[in-house]
């Protein structure tokens, strides 16, 4: 949810993610903060072993934060890891590399290559399967 603020700016309320706010000096940077701050709250659920959930439904007036693919696809892996309680370096040992290695992909902070986490989700049991719509 982006509010104007009298003063200038934007303040941002993420819907369902209790406490998340922030604010940006434009829509451009608030948009930016409500991104970095989906990121954030992602990796403080993956570090806490809670997993994410979905995005809450659009309403009339919301923004939807786009993630980058790889971004999603990490969150949708830890979730997967998280449900299921398979350890990084389980998959690590499967993909023949260390558990830091792997937690290195996965930083939501840094981009992954697709081959790399098809792989990951291969490590798993889980195919990844990309559908143009």
């Amino acid at each position: 949810i982006f509010t104007k603020c009298n003063e200038g700016g934007y303040t941002i309320h993420i819907r369902g993610i209790d406490g998340a706010i922030s604010e940006g000096n434009s829509f451009e940077e608030a948009l930016k903060m409500a991104h970095d701050l989906i990121l954030d709250w992602a990796y403080f659920c993956v570090q806490d072993g809670e997993i994410m959930p979905k995005a809450s439904p659009l309403q009339d007036g919301d923004v939807a934060i786009k993630l980058t693919l790889d971004e999603a696809l990490k969150i949708v892996l830890r979730n997967i890891m998280i449900e299921n309680k398979i350890k990084a370096i389980d998959i690590a040992n499967k993909l023949g590399i260390t558990a830091q290695n792997l937690n290195t992909k996965l930083n939501l902070f840094k981009s992954t290559k697709l081959d790399y986490l098809e792989q990951m989700f291969n490590a798993i049991g889980k195919n990844l399967k990309i559908t143009i719509c």
